[in-house]
């Protein structure tokens, strides 16, 4: 008859015999959104029609080969494909350099990235992320069967991003000022220098039109990373012009979302989405403290009128109401009427409701330009979210100058356009990275197209295959895009149609060459 430490130990072995099956089974089961969604598979194919696709990939070869995979840990796909789009910018890479020396969490990012940019003439290699997520403080939850839960790749890059963030503030000591200061010497503002990190000075009499004490001071607004921008949003009353300052804030980077009639549209480009997000906003039946202060004023005209015709009036009432007149005219003369002001002066009964507009832009955009696609939509026959699989069109050079008003180009009535002047020279923008998403809203599997050595890629995990212009601007579920600052763009890329895939190799070669 068995002791119970035989027992025990049976028992032990059969467990973690059982562990091993179960988390064999669970890899497969998990792999499922690869085998579904991945559309590998199909490009296979299209590659297969191809004819200069060996030729392509030669000319690949003999420029530095493929670029690095990673290993998918369970369910990290959303992960891998934000690594490999950062991987593919130079400028994040740059600033990780300058950096991360004192830096464990950024300085694995730039192990990582380093490591899948590095040669692999013929055969990608598989690299992982599990030291860097042991880092990572917001990393996405791991079960011991299940993998990761799958998230959003924006929402995993916002983590991401901002751990590197607080990281470095951290190692340079950097603290959010609130002052008003005069404008130091070679101060950047506006646009000027757009790939260049710091602080950004912006005028007081832009953010507090009231505030005549710091009219000709400015306030500092620290960018600590190349996704780092300014956006300005403004709102204000159609009726009387009344705007309570312009609001800027660090953006890292434009969440868009597709249009309302998505259900008689199949495809949106870029612009329609930009459009949409830079529009002007009609807000109705919202308080103004100019037209209440207005229509306060025209009350008290009246009453006074009806006080001086009258024999009985009490001086003193006429006296308190001149009073009361005096202030609202010396308020309506400031440049914008503050709420403490107004809340000491305006008569509940007499409060006007007016129409306002909203309308945001970007006063100075960030060296990289992170877009992101959301596809969730609201089904009201179901009442329930799902995905909007709408193909987006984007281009390979990107015209940043429609969506920008910096501070020397700026409305600040908002009966006029946020956007002062249309005559801004082109700020050129030039697609990196690619993240497409393929599957239901809840539930798939993200891939990357990604440019390397002058080349595209499609890269699925450790799936690394080479693609070519034509795949990359014809591709499905697009989520998110990396644009990188580009001040001398090569002019033929500038508005022309993407290059054929059936160029002849000469074109080919002249095209990537160009490209290097």
């Amino acid at each position: 008859m068995p002791n119970l430490f035989t027992i025990l130990k049976t028992s032990l072995i059969a467990f973690l015999i059982y562990l091993i099956l179960t988390k064999n089974i669970m890899s497969r089961i998990l792999d499922l959104p690869n085998l579904l969604f991945n559309n590998s598979s199909i490009d296979n194919k299209s590659r297969n029609f191809d004819p200069n696709y060996k030729s392509r990939l030669k000319i690949a070869l003999d420029a530095g080969g493929y670029p690095g995979g990673i290993a998918n840990d369970g369910n990290t796909c959303f992960m891998n494909s934000i690594f490999q789009s950062l991987a593919s910018s130079t400028l994040f890479i740059d600033f990780l350099i300058k950096n991360s020396s004192n830096s464990p969490f950024s300085n694995e990012i730039l192990s990582l990235l380093n490591s899948i940019n590095s040669l692999n003439q013929n055969k990608s290699q598989t690299f992982t992320t599990k030291k860097l997520l042991k880092l990572m403080k917001d990393s996405p939850n791991k079960h011991l069967f299940l993998g990761y839960n799958q998230e959003d790749a924006q929402e995993f890059y916002q983590n991401l991003m901002k751990q590197v963030e607080k990281e470095f503030k951290d190692q340079k000591k950097i603290e959010k000022s609130n002052d008003y200061i005069e404008l130091p010497e070679n101060a950047l503002q506006g646009i000027e220098s757009i790939g260049e990190l710091g602080n950004v000075y912006v005028p007081v009499n832009h953010i507090d039109p009231a505030d005549s004490i710091n009219a000709n001071k400015f306030k500092p607004f620290t960018l600590l990373t190349p996704v780092d921008g300014i956006q300005c949003d403004r709102i204000g009353c159609i009726e009387c012009g009344e705007m309570g300052g312009i609001r800027y804030s660090i953006t890292s980077g434009l969440a868009l979302n597709l249009p309302s009639n998505y259900v008689t549209r199949k495809e949106f480009s870029l612009h329609d989405l930009i459009d949409e997000f830079c529009k002007q906003e009609t807000i109705e039946n919202v308080e103004c403290n100019r037209c209440s202060l207005i229509t306060m004023r025209e009350a008290i005209l009246e009453k006074i009128e009806n006080l001086n015709n009258s024999a009985s009036a009490s001086p003193l009432l006429v006296s308190k109401f001149n009073e009361k007149l005096k202030l609202i005219n010396e308020t309506l003369a400031l440049r914008s009427i503050p709420d403490k002001i107004y809340n000491n002066l305006h008569t509940k009964n007499l409060v006007q409701k007016s129409t306002k507009v909203k309308q945001s832009l970007l006063s100075r955009p960030p060296p990289l330009l992170c877009i992101h696609i959301n596809r969730s939509v609201f089904d009201p026959n179901t009442y329930m979210v799902r995905k909007n699989n709408a193909k987006i069109n984007f281009p390979l050079l990107f015209d940043a100058s429609p969506y920008i008003a910096d501070d020397n180009n700026i409305n600040l009535d908002p009966r006029e356009p946020l956007r002062a002047s249309n005559n801004q020279l082109p700020i050129y923008y030039s697609l990196k990275s690619v993240v497409s998403h393929f599957g239901t809203h809840n539930y798939g599997h993200y891939i990357a197209y990604r440019k390397h050595n002058g080349f595209w890629w499609h890269i699925s995990d450790e799936t690394v295959t080479l693609s070519s212009e034509n795949e990359v601007l014809n591709s499905q579920g697009t989520f998110m895009l990396f644009y990188e600052f580009d001040p001398n763009p090569i002019e033929e890329n500038i508005d022309q149609p993407p290059l054929s895939s059936t160029s002849s190799n000469d074109e080919v070669l002249a095209n990537i060459q160009a490209n290097l």
